[in-house]
């Protein structure tokens, strides 16, 4: 989504070539600094100050620019408004899935550890009389809940991991 708004404004028409040039400026800084920032050093746990600052100059920049120019070109603006606002909705949700990297969710993976204790223990007392067939239905248990949380934890942390998001699904090709 944030891509997407982003190509929507990198090809959305302006009235002058100096605010061609502006508008790009704007938006490969935005681009560079959350690929550095955001996604490298804080691998989009934390927003980067840097990065608001540009969309808050980018949006300064498209209201100057609604109020200096003719009526006929005012909806081109008001849809910059919109990817505009496109774009801090589709970083703030990256944001937001960065964020549950936090262990902020830390109660419901020590409810899960819990239960699967308590499996254990019940899997061991129904086959209490065949030691040999609780330690073999132990550890294909043990399996199993192991491939399941890894599973989770992968799907939980989109930008870590083998299958990580990279930030150069970020970039704007022209």
């Amino acid at each position: 989504q944030e891509r997407m708004a982003l190509k929507k404004l990198y090809f959305m028409p302006v009235a002058s070539a100096e605010e061609v040039i502006k508008k790009e400026k704007y938006l490969n800084n935005y681009v560079s600094i959350v690929q550095q920032e955001e996604w490298g050093k804080f691998k989009n746990m934390y927003p980067s100050k840097d990065a608001d600052a540009i969309l808050d100059s980018l949006l300064k920049f498209v209201f100057i620019n609604q109020y200096d120019k003719s009526i006929e070109k005012k909806e081109n603006y008001n849809e910059a408004v919109k990817y505009i606002d496109e774009l801090y909705s589709a970083r703030d949700k990256r944001l937001s899935l960065g964020r549950m990297a936090n262990l902020g969710y830390l109660n419901k993976w020590i409810i899960i550890d819990i239960l699967i204790f308590i499996s254990c223990f019940n899997i061991s007392l129904v086959h209490r009389s065949k030691p040999k067939t609780a330690k073999s239905a132990l550890i294909v248990f043990c399996f199993c809940c192991i491939c399941i949380m890894s599973i989770v934890l992968l799907y939980i942390h989109p930008y870590k991991g083998p299958s990580a998001l990279k930030s150069s699904e970020l970039s704007i090709k022209k």
